[in-house]
């Protein structure tokens, strides 16, 4: 398969934001290396999502498209395809979540062990066994796909969610080994600075132990990806292409095949720092227009176009994410990219 990011990458760092238990590190304090970074990074998202849910095996639901305000932006590239649920799960006496029918309606359900060994995703309505084998709790990702913001879309998706089901044998909270919040720093740093020069295959960001057995470089890959996609999906799952920053604020463009992925596909526009910023940021499949001959052409800053984006703002540069839910096989071979662009002629 050909690498999934296709252009140059700049990788911009998450800020960590490190929960109580990471707070005052010690001379007991577990210094972190690339070699327990993933489990390391993985117990700081299980304490904040914990945390926000307001305990063990209960969901932290997003009712609302993510903001595009600044201040309402937890992390960086987020967007506006889906209302998230999160949640950590004890699964040592075993677990399922029950799922709600979603019609036609994109609904995934993934799992990230401990060690942020990440699953295929479930797709759709049905009951789910969440993984026992890697640890005593997992962390949970709905992905409920939302056409519009409207109040009449919102309930609909809010209605799914409220129909989303923990059962768990256990109600033992997730408590963080003592990592070491300096090293966890460094190390996350490092492994960003390595990721912005990096050009191979992003095949290797996440899968099962099977996938990777003792191969150092796929494992290094992996570590990467933790770094810059924490719990991500695999390739058949979903993908991303991420493009450079661009200072070029003049009229733009991106023409591509229709990529035929099976859920769908979108485009958003993120400033310098990687956060959205505008409500004409986004752009869906079912809301793009296509051409005659069923190929798309979206524009950048050229206000009055078909299927334009805003992309001017305040930083001074920007960049383009496009993502596919469960990517098409032209897509997965690379043979198709949605970011590609070009100065308008």
């Amino acid at each position: 398969m050909k690498k999934l990011l296709t252009t140059s990458i700049i990788a911009l760092g998450l800020s960590i934001a490190v929960p109580p238990t990471f707070a005052n590190s010690d001379q007991n304090s577990i210094k972190v290396t690339e070699a327990n970074y993933n489990e390391a990074e993985t117990a700081r998202q299980f304490m904040l999502t914990q945390a926000r849910a307001g305990g063990v095996n209960k969901w932290q639901h997003f009712r609302k498209p993510t903001s595009t305000d600044l201040d309402k932006q937890q992390v960086v590239r987020m967007n506006r395809d889906t209302l998230y649920s999160f949640a950590i799960i004890n699964v040592k006496n075993g677990a399922k979540v029950i799922m709600p029918d979603p019609g036609d309606r994109y609904m995934s359900l993934g799992q990230v062990t401990e060690q942020h060994w990440v699953p295929r995703h479930d797709v759709g309505g049905g009951t789910f066994k969440m993984l026992s084998q890697y640890g005593d709790h997992v962390f949970v990702v709905v992905r409920t796909e939302i056409e519009s913001d409207t109040p009449e879309e919102i309930a609909k998706v809010n209605a799914l969610q409220d129909q989303m089901k923990i059962v768990s044998g256990d109600n033992t909270p997730y408590v963080s080994p003592n990592y070491d919040e300096a090293s966890l720093k460094a190390t996350h740093a490092s492994l960003l600075k390595q990721f912005s020069t990096y050009e191979g295959n992003a095949n290797w960001f996440f899968g099962l132990p099977e996938k990777f057995g003792n191969d150092a470089e796929k494992i290094h890959i992996r570590t990467m990806g933790t770094a810059i996609g924490w719990g991500g999906a695999q390739p058949e799952d979903n993908m991303y292409e991420t493009s450079a920053n661009f200072t070029n604020f003049g009229c733009q463009e991106v023409n591509f095949k229709d990529p035929k992925d099976k859920a769908f596909w979108s485009l958003t526009v993120y400033n310098k720092d990687g956060f959205m910023f505008d409500k004409g940021n986004h752009l869906k499949d079912t809301a793009a227009i296509p051409n005659k001959d069923g190929s798309y052409t979206v524009h950048f800053g050229c206000e009055g176009m078909k299927n334009n984006m805003v992309i001017k703002n305040p930083t001074g540069a920007w960049s383009l994410t496009g993502r596919h839910y469960e990517p098409s096989e032209a897509v997965r071979d690379g043979k198709i990219t949605i970011i590609d662009v070009k100065p308008v002629k």
